[in-house]
C-alpha cells in the first residue's frame, strides 16, 4: 500500500509540474499572428546582421500586391513576397489596409515602345557618363521606366498593383494613405514573381 501510494503521489506530482512547467513557460504572444511575423522578422535581421542577406533599405513607401477589396475609401491589398524567400512577409502583413482619397492618383501601366525606351535608355548613359566625369551626385538623375502610365478611375478585384504610400514602410503598416495606386496586370510578365 505504501508503494502504490509513492507511485501515485509520484505521478500526481510529475503531472503538477508539467501542467506548472507549460503554463509557466508557455509565451502567450506566440499564438498570434503578430508574433509569427515578429519572429519572420527578427530570424531575416539576424541572417541580415550576419552578413547572409542584404541589409535592409532605411526606407521603402512602395509596396506591390493583389487587389483584394476596394472602395472609395480603402483598398485591402495582398502583399506580393518575395519567390526565394518570403522577404517581404517578414516586413509586410500577408494582408495591407490602404486608405484612398481624392489626391490618390490612379494609372494603369502599359509597356512603353521598345524605340523610344531604347532612345530614353540612351540618353540616360550619355547624361550619366557627363555627371559622372563632371562629379555630380548620380542619384539626381531619374533613370526611364519600360511603362507609361495612363490615369484611371476604378481599380478592381484581381488586380497586380504597386502601391506608392505616404509613410515608411519599414517602420509603420497603419493608417497608410495611398499616393498613388499603378494597376501593373499588362505588364505583370516583366515584373518580378
Amino acid at each position: 500500500m505504501n508503494n502504490i501510494l509513492k507511485i501515485i503521489l509520484t505521478i500526481l506530482v510529475i503531472i503538477i509540474l508539467f501542467i506548472l512547467g507549460y503554463f509557466i513557460g508557455r509565451t502567450p504572444v506566440l499564438n498570434t499572428e503578430v508574433s509569427e511575423f515578429m519572429i519572420r522578422k527578427e530570424f531575416l535581421q539576424e541572417l541580415r546582421d550576419d552578413g547572409h542577406l542584404v541589409p535592409l533599405p532605411d526606407e521603402s513607401e512602395t509596396i506591390a500586391g493583389e487587389v483584394l477589396e476596394f472602395s472609395q475609401s480603402n483598398l485591402k491589398l495582398s502583399t506580393v513576397a518575395d519567390s526565394t524567400i518570403n522577404i517581404s512577409g517578414a516586413f509586410y502583413p500577408e494582408i495591407l489596409d490602404i486608405i484612398v482619397n481624392q489626391e490618390t492618383l490612379i494609372s494603369f501601366a502599359r509597356e512603353k515602345d521598345a524605340e523610344i525606351y531604347s532612345q530614353e535608355n540612351e540618353e540616360f548613359q550619355e547624361l550619366s557618363a557627363q555627371y559622372w566625369e563632371e562629379g555630380k551626385d548620380l542619384s539626381e538623375l531619374e533613370r526611364p521606366e519600360p511603362f507609361i502610365y495612363e490615369p484611371v478611375d476604378n481599380i478592381e478585384v484581381g488586380n497586380m498593383v504597386n502601391v506608392v504610400v505616404d509613410q515608411n514602410l519599414i517602420e509603420t503598416h497603419d493608417n497608410l494613405v495611398a499616393k498613388e495606386v499603378r494597376i501593373m496586370d499588362e505588364v505583370a510578365q516583366y515584373l518580378p514573381q
